[in-house]
């Protein structure tokens, strides 16, 4: 996922969760969100989480797991592509 948002982060926005996949995806979330206590301030599992979130459409969490994730100082490219997709997904025209 890091290296996706590091170099082609305008492609997540058209990654498209079916029917077939959104199960998925919300079996790992769930598996972060269960294992998130683990994270403490380890930008991974924050990173992992926002990107999840972001997939399955829900940018309040996004938002949320992203501001955990800068605040555990991850300042890589992906981060930074990532947290700019949440934005502009949340920015009222």
């Amino acid at each position: 996922m890091r290296r996706a948002l590091q170099e082609n982060p305008e492609a997540l926005p058209y990654v498209a969760i079916d029917g077939k996949l959104r199960p998925k995806v919300e079996r790992v979330k769930g598996r972060y969100e269960q294992s998130e206590q683990f994270f403490g301030n380890d930008p991974g599992g924050s990173f992992m989480l926002a990107a999840l979130y972001y997939l399955l459409d829900d940018m309040a969490a996004a938002q949320k797991a992203m501001e955990r994730n800068i605040d555990s100082y991850d300042t890589s490219t992906s981060a930074i592509n990532l947290k700019r997709l949440i934005e502009e997904e949340t920015q009222v025209p």
